[in-house]
């Protein structure tokens, strides 16, 4: 799997001595796009776009998606390769047999949660960002199968509280990435398992290390950032005094960013 977030760049690595800007404003060693799993970034960019130009009709969208999911398992050796994974995970780790139904949220949960649900034989859920869902259902059991997990923000904010207005327990989320950054402790306290293909950790780095797809320089510098992201991320501020005066006078969305961490303070 490491293998295939490398290849589709779902996951990427900065140079050693530059890390990347994040749209918050903060530095960070790696940007993770899971959905480019879906076989490419161009592929999971045109499914994102279409998405978009049937928000307005859910029937329409619905029929898009399941279409296309379908298809592209068919066609696309690295997607069927993750969602079979997905698959073999979840055989390993969940009850399917006491499984009700399969969700995903709002946008990149579907490029997995929707094949999940139809290689399981599960009815699939649809959880939209403004607190709705499709179809109406009453009571039972659900295995929510996400794109990313980081603080788990979307689950507690919107997909848990969704499914427990109609009666719906959420006992289990599978997801391709885990971040490590909070959400298995909130999920743990709400009583939902969490299962993940690749977790970012150190044993995550080692083996992209030992498997010569990141040098010395950014294994330890993802390290660092693992073990806290803005002491880090602040060290390497102070001992490049000239890394923000340079984005400061690198492109428009580099330089906004820049702007944004200077007025939060985040590295003062």
């Amino acid at each position: 799997m490491l293998e295939l977030l490398m290849k589709t760049n779902a996951f990427m690595v900065s140079a050693g001595d530059s890390p990347f800007w994040y749209t918050s404003g903060k530095i960070g060693p790696f940007y993770i796009n899971t959905h480019y799993l879906f076989g490419s970034e161009e592929s999971a960019k045109k499914l994102l776009s279409d998405i978009d130009s049937l928000k307005d009709d859910r029937e329409s969208l619905i029929e898009m998606l399941e279409n296309r999911v379908k298809n592209q398992y068919e066609e696309n050796g690295i997607y069927r390769m993750t969602i079979d994974s997905l698959i073999d995970l979840i055989k390993k780790n969940v009850d399917v047999d006491g499984i009700s139904y399969v969700s995903g949220g709002e946008r990149r949960d579907w490029f997995f949660s929707i094949m999940c649900a139809f290689l399981l034989n599960k009815k699939h859920i649809y959880l939209f960002k403004d607190n709705t869902s499709f179809p109406a259902v009453d009571g039972g059991t659900c295995l929510h199968v996400a794109d990313l997990i980081t603080q788990g923000s979307s689950y507690e904010r919107s997909w848990i509280p969704v499914l427990e207005g109609m009666g719906v327990r959420m006992t289990d989320t599978v997801v391709c990435v885990n971040r490590n950054q909070g959400g298995n402790a909130l999920l743990r306290e709400k009583g939902v398992n969490v299962h993940s293909l690749v977790s970012v950790d150190e044993a995550m780095m080692r083996e992209l290390y030992e498997k010569r797809l990141v040098d010395e320089k950014q294994f330890h510098m993802i390290l660092e950032y693992i073990e806290d992201p803005d002491v880090s991320m602040k060290r390497f501020v102070e001992n490049n005094p000239d890394f923000v005066e340079k984005a400061l006078n690198s492109d428009e969305r580099t330089r906004q960013r820049a702007l944004l961490c200077i007025e939060k303070g985040y590295y003062n």
